[in-house]
């Protein structure tokens, strides 16, 4: 199990262009605790994700 706890290096941050997934593909952010979150780009703590920030087009 990887992500859980301070010192785990699950880090809110946002993917570079490279590793992007194809639109409606989901992204592995190596973390229990983060979301992908596509209009961000980003993968962010699921505590921070709201349909309104992450839904919509980069």
């Amino acid at each position: 199990m990887k992500g859980g706890g301070i010192g785990d290096g699950c880090f809110a941050h946002i993917v570079p262009g490279d590793e992007l997934p194809a639109p409606g593909d989901a992204y592995d952010c190596g973390c229990n605790r983060l979301m992908w979150c596509p209009a961000m780009a980003a993968c962010i703590f699921t505590s921070q994700y709201t349909p309104e920030r992450c839904e919509g087009i980069l």
